[in-house]
């Protein structure tokens, strides 16, 4: 394990050794994953070489698709030819979209798979996918985004303060809650006060390290800054989930008092690529993932040319996502940056999303793309959704799928007035389509539209 920071007590630091040693390789063993092995697994792979990299990830990908074209019905039916050189093989298969996780759903799983687990993806973009995985295959992805954290100074144990969209937490990740001091906190549609009460908490028993959605670490930031809380304490905040823009990172640091480490990821299981530094570049799992940055034409794009991001998880079986496109833009450096003691992974420069949308509500509440997801997400008889504010109140244009209702619009329009805490006039139109937005992705909360 990395040395633990030295400022830490020595009851601090036998909490996180007791936790590593002792209290996670049981959880491990009583819930059959693999957590605490795969991080110590991958605590190896940051040291390793490019070559040894490169050659690791070939052979993960050459093993990937010999598994998904003998054994996932959705790919044997493709009948890709195969090839000495596995990158060539990756081309013969076609783009995965979401909405083939919808359509192709039982055809994307591995012939005589057991023990899955659902995995419903926020539905940030508008569609909401669903993959279904292992429990150890679950632990790989858990652990590679806490050696994420690791490089931001956490350890297991340290006082965590972690925003997010299910607070309905459940036995096992309130247990989890409590043996890694984490306070979790909704991350979306709390008002002022509630979020300088969560500050003022803060106050009394300091967090060490913050997590969750940039918009939301930013929206905290804002708080202290506005009613004068001072935070103290914090090491670091890692960002994920969202976009993380310049002027939230300014916020975070300035008010919280936080360096800043963004990630990279997707809800589906890939732990695409993070930041080792605040100012690094974000390094790639390739272990873990493949990363093509296509252009429209499904072309690699030159380093240092913005391309749409596609992704192949290579240690995913259960369902092996292939050429998954996520929706997102994404730059590589012309030239990969030099820093010092950095690891050997592959570099993306930039990753470019769109742009958390804010609405205020008539009572002064901040409403986001996941006040909206949180309600969706349990509703499968909608497809695709999207939100237009306007001076009446909110219009949702939406598409419908198998099973659909229309006693679902007031069901779903009671449960986002519950979620908001406050009224909202809410307008139904149904649609066929919904437009992407400039980056790609299906857009949620669209520009302000004309009353008209």
């Amino acid at each position: 394990m990395t040395s633990l920071s030295p400022d830490r007590s020595p009851s601090e630091r036998a909490y996180n050794h007791a936790l590593e040693r002792l209290v996670l390789p049981a959880g491990d063993l009583a819930l059959r994953t693999e957590f605490i092995k795969e991080l110590r697994r991958w605590r190896q792979v940051q040291r390793l070489s490019a070559p040894e990299l490169a050659n690791g990830q070939r052979a993960g990908l050459e093993r990937l698709l010999r598994h998904a074209s003998t054994e996932v019905p959705h790919y044997r039916d493709l009948r890709t030819t195969g090839s000495d050189d596995p990158y060539a093989w990756l081309r013969q298969f076609p783009i995965l979209t979401k909405s083939h996780l919808r359509s192709e759903a039982d055809r994307l799983i591995t012939l005589g798979a057991r023990n899955l687990v659902k995995i419903a993806s926020s539905g940030s973009s508008g569609v909401q996918s669903v993959v279904w995985s292992t429990p150890r295959e679950q632990s790989r992805s858990l652990a590679i985004q806490t050696l994420w954290w690791e490089w931001a100074g956490y350890r297991l144990g340290d006082r965590l303060l972690q925003t997010g969209i299910t607070p309905d937490r459940g036995v096992v990740k309130l247990l989890k809650d409590r043996l890694l001091r984490t306070t979790y906190v909704v991350a979306f549609g709390l008002t002022d006060a509630e979020m300088a009460d969560i500050l003022e908490g803060g106050r009394q028993r300091p967090w060490r390290f913050l997590g969750g959605y940039a918009s939301s670490l930013a929206a905290l930031a804002r708080v202290a800054s506005t009613q004068e809380i001072g935070v103290s304490g914090v090491e670091a905040a890692i960002s994920w989930g969202d976009k993380l823009y310049p002027r939230h990172r300014k916020l975070i640091g300035d008010h919280l008092g936080a360096s800043v480490f963004d990630t990279y990821g997707a809800s589906e299981g890939l732990m695409i690529a993070a930041q080792r530094t605040p100012t690094s570049p974000y390094y790639v799992m390739s272990p873990h993932v493949v990363v093509e940055l296509l252009d429209e034409d499904d072309q690699p794009v030159a380093p240092g040319d913005l391309g749409r991001v596609i992704v192949t998880r290579l240690d995913g079986f259960s369902m092996p996502l292939i050429r998954f496109r996520l929706g997102d833009l994404a730059v590589a450096p012309e030239t990969p940056l030099t820093v010092g003691g950095g690891p050997a992974f592959p570099q993306l420069e930039r990753i470019i999303g769109r742009e958390t949308d804010v609405i205020i509500s008539p009572e002064g509440r901040t409403l986001t793309v996941h006040t909206f997801t949180g309600v969706f997400e349990h509703v499968e008889s909608i497809e695709q959704f999207s939100v237009l504010p306007t001076q009446a109140g909110l219009v949702i244009e939406y598409i419908v799928g198998a099973g659909f209702d229309p006693s679902t619009l007031d069901e779903v329009g009671a449960a986002l007035c519950r979620a908001v805490g406050e009224h909202l006039a809410i307008t139904w139109r149904q649609v066929s389509h919904i437009s992407d937005s400039p980056s790609g992705k299906p857009q949620i909360i669209r520009p302000v539209a004309d009353d008209s």
